[in-house]
């Protein structure tokens, strides 16, 4: 990574979270009432959190994209903000803040993208999961630092690194059923057909170190590997039976949740 690049945008981050403070929206007890001031706070607020996270964690982030969208939510506050009710002092100052926002964001969006990902997460789920595209005839549909998605004739896998929520880490589903069935499929789902065991064990791997982040994504692709041959090629009657088979496995889990409940009563 280059750390000169993300220096220089944690010099003019610090620069504009300074100047956000000064104005009249983001003072104490100021309470935002127009289109422009809740468009605006809003927009800051998210940023604030996303620049400090960058700063923390430089390589999760995708930052072109995340630029661009927030380069668009930016250019419609500039627009509330060219309609709103101020006094010509008060326009030309959030212009001068809005022109420094939007040069920040042109800085953010040249911040360089980690090529294997957040601790390895894009390079590890490519090779973790290549036997999708060798075998199956999936295609690599989206890749970011932290995402990477697949799809074959029925399926969509997606895979997500997920440390706070490690049951999003796979995602497997099928566009073409029903929307009132429709249901994903995920790692423990494949876990309970491998050992019956309803809650698979997340905890063993340790997701804040790329060894960790490997061994689930190469322990999930052989679970899938060995138990999802026939719902790989698109067999629909093969997703519905493991949907069965994952609503057998959630009625489990509320269950053992109802008696560790009724025994600590």
């Amino acid at each position: 990574m280059n750390d000169a690049a993300f220096d220089e945008f944690g010099r003019e981050y610090s620069e504009w979270s300074r100047q956000t403070q000064l104005l009249p929206v983001r003072r104490a007890g100021h309470v935002a009432a127009s289109a422009f001031e809740l468009g605006l706070d809003h927009l800051v607020d998210h940023f604030l959190v996303l620049g400090r996270r960058t700063l923390e964690e430089p390589t999760r982030f995708d930052y072109p994209n995340l630029a661009r969208e927030n380069l668009g939510d930016l250019e419609a506050v500039r627009r509330q903000c060219e309609q709103a009710s101020l006094t010509e002092e008060e326009r030309q100052a959030y212009s001068v803040y809005l022109d420094r926002f939007a040069a920040l964001l042109d800085r953010f969006a040249g911040l360089p993208v980690a090529a294997d990902g957040h601790l390895g997460f894009t390079r590890a789920a490519l090779s973790a999961f290549r036997f999708l595209v060798d075998e199956f005839g999936f295609a690599v549909t989206e890749r970011s630092p932290i995402a990477v998605a697949m799809a074959g004739d029925a399926l969509m896998v997606e895979l997500s690194y997920s440390p706070d929520s490690p049951m999003g880490t796979v995602w497997i589903t099928n566009p073409r059923e029903d929307e009132k069935d429709a249901r994903a499929l995920v790692l423990d789902d494949f876990a309970y057909v491998d050992t019956g065991e309803i809650v698979f064990d997340y905890d063993r791997f340790d997701l804040r170190q790329p060894s960790g982040v490997a061994r689930l994504l190469e322990t999930a692709a052989v679970l899938i590997r060995r138990h999802g041959q026939e719902l790989l090629t698109g067999d629909p009657e093969a997703f519905r039976r493991f949907q069965r088979e994952a609503e057998a496995r959630e009625q489990a889990c509320v269950e053992l949740m109802e008696r560790e409940q009724s025994d600590r009563s």
